[in-house]
C-alpha cells in the first residue's frame, strides 16, 4: 500500500495555528509537525472522501497544529517546517506558509475547503482576514448548495434577520437520520465580510415536528437558535450558511437575511432567553450580537470655558403624556433662567407635542425653541451650550437642581442620581459602579461641545440613548472627570410613555436590554 503523505496546502494562521490539507492512503496517519525544537501532533484531524480521488475511502485529511506555545517556530519566514508520517517528511517553506491559505480557498477541493470553514465557524481556526474573506465568500457562492430536505436530513431556517449595524439572529430546526453524527455549523456573509455564527442546537422544543419521526430522528428538542455580528454594517445581500454534519462536498443550506430594526433583533434575543433553560447559552447568543468590547477612547476637544449665560441644549426623553411637555419646559426655563434649545428623542414631532412646545414658548418667550426631533442625540451643538439629558419625569422632579444662569459646571459631566443609595455613606461610589450595568434614574449635564464628540461612538448599539450617557458617565468616572450628586427619590414617579418605555417582550424594555448588554460586555472583558 502506498503510505506516501501528500500535502496539497500548508499555511499558518494568527495565533500560532498551522493548517495542512492533502491525502494519504494510511487510514490512521500519525501526522506530526516539526518546527524548530517543537514536534507536535494535530489538535484537529478531519478525514473525508475526495471525489477527485475516485474512491469512497476517507483518504483526504485536514489537520490543524497548535504552535502557539512555540512562538519562535513561525517567526522567521526563511525557516522551514516539516510534516511527517513516521519517517517520511514533507518540507514546507516559510513562503508557502504565507501563501497557501489563498491557494487552498481558490483551488482546493470542496471537501477540504468546507472542512476548514467548519473549523473557522466553531472557533478552532481564526476567521479569515479582510483580504481572504472575499475569496472565501466567492467560493461559498460558487459551491453547490444543499436542499433543505433530503434522505439524509431535514433542515429549516424559519427566521433570519439582520439589523443595520450588523447584528443578526436566526432560528430553525434540524432532523438528521440515524447515521448522521456531528453538529451544525454556520457562518454569515454579505458582499464583503464573513462572520462566525454562534449556533445552539437542540435548545427549543418542537413538538410540531413529531410527524417527521418515521423518516428522521425526532427528539422533541430539535429547534436551534443562532446569532452573529458583522464587523461593519451589512454591504449588499446578507446570507446565512448552515453547514450540516458529514456533508463536506456541498456548501450547506443557504438562507437570505432580512434587514430589520435593532429593537426587533433585541426582542428576538429576549424571546430566545425565554425559550431555553440554559442561561449561559442565552448569554452566548446575546454576546454574539455585540460589538467588540474594546472601550472607545474618550475624545473630548479643548473648548473655551462655557459662558454663564449659555443656553441649555436639552436632549429629552419625554416619558410623560404629550401635553405635560409644556409644564416640563416651563419648569426648566423658570428654574434655570436659561434659554432652551430642545432636541426631542422621538421619531416624529406629533401635533400634540408641537402644541406643547408652542405653549411653553408663549409663556417663556423666545427662550424655548425646537432644534430637532430624532431617536438619537445631535452630533454637534450650534454654539456654546449646556448639554442636559434627562427623562421628562426626572427633569420635572429635579429641574431646580440644575445650574442656573451664571453658574458653570465644575466637571466634564455632572450626574444627579435619584437613588436611595445616594444619600448613604459611599452611595455615590456605588451608583457609579451601577451605571454600566444597571439603570438608576438620573439626569446629567456638561459642556455640549466637549460631551457630544465623546458620546457619538457610544450610541451605535444602544437601543436607548440614555444607555450611552450611562456608559459615558462610567468612563468619565474612571478618569476622575465625573461628579455624582445625590437626589432624594421621595415623590418621584417614573414616566411610562414614549418609544423607550415600550416593552420589547413581556415587561422588559430597551433600558433593560442595554443594561444586560453592558453586563455581558463587562464580563467578557474581565
Amino acid at each position: 500500500m502506498d503510505l506516501k503523505l501528500h500535502v496539497d496546502f500548508c499555511f499558518s494562521c494568527p495565533g500560532g495555528r498551522v493548517v495542512a490539507a492533502g491525502w494519504s492512503q494510511d487510514p490512521r496517519p500519525a501526522l506530526m509537525v516539526h518546527a524548530g525544537s517543537a514536534s507536535l501532533a494535530p489538535v484537529h484531524l478531519i478525514r473525508f472522501a475526495r471525489r477527485d480521488l475516485r474512491t469512497l475511502e476517507p483518504f483526504g485529511y485536514l489537520a490543524v497544529f497548535d504552535l502557539s506555545g512555540h512562538p519562535d517556530a513561525l517567526d522567521d519566514p526563511s525557516e522551514e517546517i516539516f510534516l511527517a508520517v513516521g519517517a517520511e517528511h514533507a518540507r514546507i517553506g516559510g513562503a508557502r506558509l504565507a501563501t497557501d491559505a489563498r491557494k487552498m480557498v481558490e483551488i482546493g477541493v470542496d471537501e477540504a475547503f468546507f472542512a476548514l470553514l467548519r473549523l473557522m465557524a466553531e472557533g478552532s481556526v481564526p476567521m479569515p482576514d479582510r483580504a481572504l474573506s472575499g475569496p472565501v465568500i466567492t467560493r461559498i457562492r460558487a459551491a453547490r448548495p444543499l436542499p433543505a430536505e433530503a434522505e439524509t436530513h431535514a433542515l429549516s431556517v424559519d427566521l433570519g434577520q439582520i439589523a443595520e449595524a450588523g447584528q443578526g439572529v436566526a432560528s430553525g430546526w434540524f432532523l438528521p437520520t440515524a447515521a448522521t453524527q456531528g453538529a451544525l455549523h454556520a457562518v454569515a456573509f454579505d458582499d464583503r465580510q464573513l462572520a462566525r455564527v454562534t449556533l445552539l442546537q437542540g435548545v427549543v422544543t418542537r413538538t410540531d415536528l413529531a410527524a417527521y419521526g418515521d423518516r428522521y430522528v425526532y427528539g422533541g428538542q430539535d429547534g436551534w437558535l443562532a446569532a452573529f455580528r458583522f464587523a461593519a454594517p451589512a454591504a449588499g445581500a446578507a446570507r446565512l450558511l448552515v453547514m450540516l454534519p458529514g456533508q463536506l462536498a456541498d456548501a450547506g443550506v443557504l438562507h437570505p437575511l432580512t434587514q430589520v430594526a435593532a429593537p426587533q433583533i433585541a426582542r428576538l434575543l429576549v424571546e430566545a432567553r425565554m425559550w431555553q433553560e440554559d442561561p449561559e447559552g442565552a448569554d452566548a447568543l446575546h454576546r454574539a450580537t455585540l460589538a467588540a468590547s474594546d472601550t472607545p477612547a474618550i475624545a473630548m476637544p479643548d473648548t473655551p470655558p462655557l459662558p454663564g449665560d449659555a443656553p441649555i441644549l436639552l436632549i429629552l426623553d419625554h416619558d410623560l403624556a404629550a401635553p405635560d411637555l409644556r409644564d416640563v419646559l416651563r419648569r426648566l426655563c423658570q428654574a434655570t433662567g436659561r434659554a432652551i434649545d430642545l432636541h426631542l428623542l422621538r421619531p416624529t414631532l406629533t401635533p400634540d407635542l408641537r402644541d406643547a412646545i408652542a405653549g411653553a414658548a408663549r409663556e417663556c418667550g423666545p427662550r424655548i425653541r425646537i432644534l430637532g426631533c430624532a431617536p438619537k442625540p445631535p452630533v454637534t451643538a450650534e454654539g456654546p451650550a449646556l448639554l442636559v439629558h434627562a427623562r421628562s419625569s426626572i427633569l420635572f422632579h429635579l429641574a431646580a437642581r440644575l445650574p442656573v444662569r451664571g453658574e458653570v459646571p465644575d466637571h466634564d459631566l455632572q450626574v444627579l442620581a435619584l437613588d436611595v443609595l445616594a444619600s448613604l455613606p459611599g452611595g455615590a461610589g456605588r451608583i457609579a459602579a451601577r451605571f454600566g450595568t444597571d439603570r438608576p434614574a438620573f439626569l446629567c449635564w456638561g459642556d455640549a461641545a466637549r460631551l457630544l464628540p465623546a458620546l457619538a461612538p457610544l450610541l451605535g448599539d444602544a437601543l436607548v440613548p440614555e444607555s450611552a450617557f450611562r456608559q459615558l458617565a462610567a468612563q468619565l468616572d474612571g478618569a476622575g472627570r465625573l461628579a455624582i450628586l445625590p437626589a432624594d427619590p421621595t415623590g418621584f414617579h417614573a414616566g411610562d410613555q414614549g418609544p423607550f418605555a415600550a416593552a420589547l417582550f413581556d415587561s422588559l424594555t430597551g433600558h433593560d436590554f442595554d443594561a444586560l448588554s453592558a453586563r455581558l460586555l463587562q464580563e467578557a472583558g474581565q
